[in-house]
């Protein structure tokens, strides 16, 4: 996940790690050395001084009351929690001057009209490998965007059996 990180966005000047594993191992370490990133490590599930571990209590809260409000199984928690984030990092935060970590992280302005269905959402999809009499027009639920596939309005749906 960090070398995909550092491929797709850049490689940054600090990382703030908890000092797990994954993130102390020789795999980690060489990369961070390879592209001269400074690393900061605290104690691992310590709120008081790692603020990540807050973000990530809240997060986990946001994607409970989610899952609850849209009566969606257990199940797709992780498709949920993406969402989360995503609409997280498409909402305007006063401590980065009212923009959004989209806009800060890519210098775009953040275009919001992706974001028009809630997630577990019931919708219809076209199917075009569906043969006659059966409708082309199926049903499915909302799980997210598809940011690597399609255009920005591609998005993943569950097909309901």
């Amino acid at each position: 996940a960090y070398q995909n990180f550092v491929r797709e966005i850049g490689a940054p000047e600090l990382i703030v790690t908890d000092n797990s594993q994954t993130q102390t191992g020789k795999k980690w370490e060489a990369t961070s050395r390879s592209i001269i990133t400074k690393q900061r490590k605290f104690a691992p599930h310590n709120q008081n001084q790692n603020k990540a571990e807050r973000q990530i209590q809240d997060v986990k809260h946001l994607v409970m009351m989610v899952l609850g409000k849209a009566h969606a199984p257990l199940i797709f928690w992780c498709y949920c929690l993406i969402h989360v984030i995503d609409c997280l990092n498409f909402t305007t935060k006063k401590s980065l001057g009212w923009k959004t970590s989209y806009e800060i992280l890519n210098g775009d302005t953040a275009d919001i009209s992706t974001f028009c269905f809630g997630f577990w959402q019931p919708i219809d999809y076209f199917d075009p490998t569906a043969k006659f009499p059966d409708s082309q027009w199926k049903q499915g639920r909302f799980l997210g965007i598809a940011w690597d596939s399609g255009d920005q309005f591609t998005f993943t749906i569950w097909t309901e059996p």
